[in-house]
């Protein structure tokens, strides 16, 4: 069994999980645009190029799921944060740089109590991130 985040964009999906993937490293691993599923009468091209379902999978094999909200509806969540654990301070310091422009900062980057590096943001595409480094000995 596995807990699969799933993302849902307002037409920036594939630029977003293209964004992480080279932020954290891994690849996309699957994708389908809305144009491949059978429409009658067919979709707008607009509409048929947005993504229907988009895997990105980690390094680590962590699998994160997203697709476009055709509706064109708020995607924006706020309950819910992803949170990457990373080996290393600098490591953690790089993806925080990759995510801050045009990032809503809610904890900006730097040590906490349980570990030297910490941030959380909401990024330009409007996901919630958790970015931390090694845990501190309690």
């Amino acid at each position: 069994m596995a807990v699969v985040p799933y993302l849902y964009f307002n037409g920036t999906c594939e630029e977003a999980m293209t964004t992480y993937a080279k932020v954290f490293g891994g690849e996309i691993t699957g994708l389908m645009r809305m144009g491949d599923i059978p429409h009658d009468p067919p979709l707008p091209p607009e509409q048929s190029q947005m993504v229907m379902n988009l895997t990105y999978t980690m390094p680590d094999g962590t699998r994160i799921m997203a697709s476009d909200n055709v509706q064109g509806t708020s995607a924006e969540t706020s309950n819910i944060s992803l949170t990457v654990e990373f080996p290393d301070v600098e490591s953690a310091k790089a993806a925080y740089d990759a995510l801050v422009e045009g990032a809503e900062i809610q904890e900006a980057f730097g040590p906490q109590f349980w570990t030297d590096a910490f941030a959380a943001l909401k990024d330009r595409f409007h996901i919630r991130w958790q970015l931390t480094g090694p845990y501190k000995a309690m």
